[in-house]
């Protein structure tokens, strides 16, 4: 319930292996709520590789999934060859990755582009990650009850699970607007950053941003701009934020998370 009523459309899925006695893979289903911190939804202990399907058909079922559009899912299993990028944005930064380490950038680039560029993601999620840290986080939250015999080790995690929820519940009641707290940052974030950007206005809802010696364009009936941020994240971009202050319009209203 909470998952439908108050969380962005992404969910993690991962998987971990049991340390206790009883052996076994833990399956997690993760996503994130209003907030970008972990919610957790379903877990459950399973014995063979083939059990994600069962997993994820009564997760479907439960979340009123159906065909899955409009959900974004990460995962770190995802893999694929793909055809060198020849988008020339992205040269400068595979220099600075090469030098990182050997055939890093041979390697980054095996994988499905639009898995891990953001230029390619969709912003119905209104979450630009390209990570499964919030798997990852779970985990590390419940290392702990791994240990245990799965019996006492399901008990403890529902138990985390159930205290987790109170506190958020409670930590919701305090905020005084709308906007949650790390959306509210990266929004007074942005504000400052629209200091060195440049407007000029078609007069309508067109906007050219001159933001260094890069140019976006923004319209605000749209709710868009071509740095693509404002999309992905649901929180006006610096260039947004400048077409607004121009109209002596307020960026508060147009957060979406």
């Amino acid at each position: 319930m909470g998952w439908l009523e108050g969380c962005k459309r992404i969910i993690g899925f991962d998987g971990c292996f049991l340390k206790g006695m009883c052996k076994g893979e833990l399956l997690v289903a993760v996503g994130k709520n209003g907030n970008n911190q972990m919610f957790p939804i379903a877990w459950a202990v399973v014995e063979t590789k083939h059990s994600w399907t069962w997993f994820i058909q009564h997760l479907s079922a439960d979340l009123e999934l159906g065909d899955g559009f409009n959900l974004t899912v990460t995962s770190d299993s995802q893999k694929g060859l793909i055809p060198a990028i020849e988008n020339l944005q992205c040269k400068d930064e595979f220099a600075r990755l090469g030098m990182l380490g050997r055939n890093i950038c041979e390697y980054v680039l095996d994988y499905n582009k639009e898995l891990w560029v953001r230029a390619y993601f969709s912003p119905v999620s209104k979450c630009d990650v390209v990570e499964n840290n919030m798997c990852e986080a779970f985990h590390s939250w419940i290392v702990v009850p791994r240990h245990k015999s799965i019996i006492t080790m399901l008990e403890e995690i529902k138990h985390k699970v159930m205290t987790r929820t109170v506190d958020m519940r409670r930590f919701a009641e305090t905020l005084i607007t709308d906007i949650s707290p790390i959306a509210r940052m990266n929004l007074e974030e942005n504000k400052d950053a629209f200091r060195r950007c440049k407007v000029l206005w078609n007069g309508d809802n067109g906007f050219e941003i001159s933001d260094g010696d890069i140019r976006h364009i923004v319209d605000l009936r749209e709710k868009t701009c071509t740095c693509r941020t404002w999309m992905l994240r649901g929180i006006p971009c610096p260039h947004a934020i400048c077409s607004l202050y121009h109209l002596g319009q307020n960026p508060d209203g147009l957060v979406e998370h």
